[in-house]
């Protein structure tokens, strides 16, 4: 009798133990052992592209717009997901940019003269009054793009796999209309941490205070500098008509803002992978060019609403042009790669001051 109770104890957990190992493999699948089913699971676990940026999470900004069109091509691959970190979440654009670096993100949306602090030679696009219209820097980088991303992978272990652009950084403030250059005196203007857009203010007799974006918005409020310099539909989007009154269509630098990925972290990718992102890359330039005429009309219109007002051209541009044009040769020592700025020049058939 205890010989049958124990042979039936036997039975029984064999049983168990069969069912048990037989339950953990998917009928549906026909696969015969879990070494065969390893390769399938870890082809299904998804790439996650954490993407910072400092702007408002709107499809009307345009460092969002190109965040949003990422994701929207990028997650066509279920392999892909991005995760979108907006209004500087992580912090301001130059942390943004070394987080990207050291791996702890993946991409990032920022302006060019903030990418320029660690890849020297995109120094060139901060020239004052390089570019007239969003049509010449779309002919350069037509032309330079690959130039572009071999210096920036050299300079920075970084990739610009898209270009976005928003129209011209104008002049803002809270104190008057600047309409002459003389107009600037005992203004303070916030400038990016960035060394040609400081000498180049300076060459105005302006006070600049460089700081980093995250900061302006309460240094302004708190009257530690008057005004700024900025996109109209930066202006708006960000709601800094609350803190400025005035705004003077000055124009002299082009605000570009390249979608940006780690280098390293992209040669680790699947090589389907990196294809995808390098073809939403010119998708998304498409995209970026496509709208930007329209978001700095909506800007213009947001700031008119609000009752800020817009003067226009200053009366003396040439006189700020003259002196802005000073400002080339300091900055040629800060490009690393001065054939980029021979290759620019060229393109523009612009002669080197």
């Amino acid at each position: 009798m205890r010989k049958g109770r124990i042979l039936a104890t036997i039975v029984v957990a064999f049983s168990v133990l069969a069912a048990g190992c037989g339950g953990s493999k998917p009928e549906t699948t026909g696969q015969t052992n879990v070494q065969e089913a390893a390769p399938e699971s870890k082809e299904t676990n998804p790439i996650t592209i954490k993407l910072a940026h400092t702007n408002s999470a709107t499809d009307r900004d345009p460092y969002h717009a190109v965040a949003l069109k990422f994701k929207e091509i990028m997650e066509k691959n279920e392999k892909v997901k991005v995760e979108i970190f907006p209004g500087g979440q992580l912090g301001g654009e130059q942390r943004a940019f070394q987080d990207m670096q050291n791996g702890i993100i993946q991409a990032t949306v920022l302006a060019s003269n903030n990418a320029s602090v660690f890849a020297p030679s995109l120094s060139v696009l901060d020239l004052p009054f390089l570019f007239k219209s969003n049509d010449e820097f779309k002919k350069v980088i037509t032309e330079l793009d690959g130039k572009f991303t071999d210096i920036m992978i050299k300079e920075s272990d970084t990739r610009p796999i898209a270009w976005g652009v928003q129209g011209f950084r104008v002049l803002s403030n809270s104190k008057k209309p600047v309409e002459k250059m003389e107009d600037l005196k005992g203004i303070k203007i916030r400038v990016p941490n960035n060394p040609v857009q400081v000498s180049t203010f300076k060459a105005w007799n302006s006070e600049p205070v460089a700081m980093g974006f995250d900061e302006l918005f309460g240094a302004l409020q708190q009257k530690v500098v008057d005004g700024m310099e900025m996109t109209y539909v930066g202006i708006a989007q960000q709601k800094f008509y609350e803190v400025q009154s005035y705004v003077t269509d000055l124009r002299y630098k082009l605000a570009i803002n390249p979608l940006v990925v780690s280098e390293t972290w992209f040669q680790s990718l699947p090589q389907d992978v990196q294809e995808e992102i390098l073809a939403a890359g010119k998708e998304i330039t498409e995209h970026a060019f496509s709208i930007a005429e329209e978001l700095e009309k909506e800007g213009k219109d947001i700031l008119t609403e609000k009752g800020v007002q817009l003067s226009g051209r200053p009366v003396d541009e040439e006189v700020w042009v003259q002196e802005a044009m000073k400002v080339w040769p300091d900055v040629y020592p800060l490009i690393k790669d001065p054939t980029i700025l021979d290759e620019v020049l060229k393109v523009l058939d612009i002669e080197k001051p």
